[in-house]
């Protein structure tokens, strides 16, 4: 297990264009207004249609729906209710579902690989964190064991980790793997599920790039990760895999999922138990993710003793560190700290910590 984790939100992506989860919707009805997602208009419309729709609870309850956390956790519930606002004809399955298509696109469409000498680089700062990685496993003094939990469903640090020989090791057969650990907490958009067995299917990127290429593109372009698109090419169990990226909600229980993802949340719990060094970039540990507090809380108890517990987020309003400071036990007070900074800032930060061997 890992001595130094590393835990990635949302506003690790940030700089590479991906969106947040608070302006997530509002991109994605630009990309829809603009016709941007052409292929998946269909699934943005039954999107923005269920979202009016849901305007109606407003006059008895509140609803956060500018917040595609919000929104994912309502349309699993009405799934499972069977009841939704204004919808006499519900299908729950396919309203889910088209929340999912207009994730994946619009990380698609935002999230931009840019190209170098007919090769695909990570968008920034994935390549200087893959680095920081690669540095701690092999330069620092002592070497360091390290794994990576993530709350995202793009591809950014899977192609950084790929791109420098690190993996990455999803965690999610058991298997024991020399690449470092990068656990997708939330799914992922190159993991299917097998139409036959229900098992998830992840597509590793090296397994990716021996199908599909990239070379075609000059450097002033750039390219979109579409590996989620291709699901069609991906076969399990002798049965297709189902042409749908396999992600959960971001706050909710996610009891209908536990049996697929089970064994990475297991393996999240265990890194932290084990971690001495505990990194957060671009996490804001919203009011509502019980999920994450409950996993840091029964991770970490009864492991190694904390020597850092630290906080990069770019927030300077004093929310954010509050919430975190009402996190972490009194034990590992004195090894917190809060830094607002960006994560491109915070791997040059992290790197001074661990100095080189002579």
């Amino acid at each position: 297990m890992a001595d130094v984790v590393f835990i990635l939100g949302a506003g690790a992506s940030r700089q590479g264009g991906a969106p947040l989860m608070s302006d997530f919707l509002d991109v994605a009805d630009n990309l829809w207004r603009t016709n941007q997602v052409r292929e998946k208009a269909d699934f943005f419309k039954s999107v923005f249609e269920a979202i009016g729709r849901m305007q109606a609870v407003h006059s008895k309850a509140q609803l956060d729906l500018k917040n595609i956390e919000s929104v994912f956790n309502a349309f699993v519930m009405a799934r499972i209710l069977n009841k939704f606002p204004g919808d006499t004809d519900f299908s729950g399955e396919a309203v889910e579902d088209a929340l999912k298509q207009l994730i994946a696109a619009t990380l698609q469409k935002t999230l931009l690989f840019p190209v170098q000498h007919g090769n695909i680089i990570a968008p920034k700062p994935y390549p200087g964190f893959a680095s920081l990685l690669d540095y701690l496993r092999r330069e620092a003094h002592p070497q360091r064991s390290v794994a990576v939990l993530t709350f995202n469903y793009d591809l950014g640090a899977d192609y950084a980790l790929y791109a420098n020989r690190l993996g990455p090791d999803y965690c999610l057969d058991g298997a024991v793997s020399e690449g470092v650990p990068l656990l997708k907490l939330h799914g992922s958009m190159n993991w299917g599920v097998c139409s036959k067995c229900s098992e998830v299917v992840p597509w590793g990127l090296n397994a990716f790039f021996k199908t599909f290429s990239y070379r075609h593109l000059s450097d002033s372009e750039t390219a979109q990760l579409d590996v989620w698109s291709q699901f069609e090419h991906l076969t399990h169990c002798d049965a297709k895999v189902a042409p749908l990226p396999f992600l959960v909600p971001p706050t909710w229980n996610k009891s209908d999922q536990q049996e697929t993802i089970r064994v990475v949340w297991q393996r999240a719990a265990k890194e932290l138990t084990d971690a001495e060094h505990i990194f957060i970039i671009g996490y804001s540990l919203p009011e509502t993710d019980a999920f994450f507090r409950t996993l840091y809380a029964l991770g970490v108890v009864g492991g190694m003793p904390l020597k850092r517990i630290w906080v990069y987020n770019p927030d300077r309003s004093d929310n954010v560190e509050k919430r975190f400071r009402q996190l972490i036990g009194p034990g590992a007070e004195a090894r917190f700290r809060y830094i607002a900074t960006p994560f491109n800032d915070a791997i040059s930060d992290i790197k001074r910590e661990f100095p080189a061997r002579r």
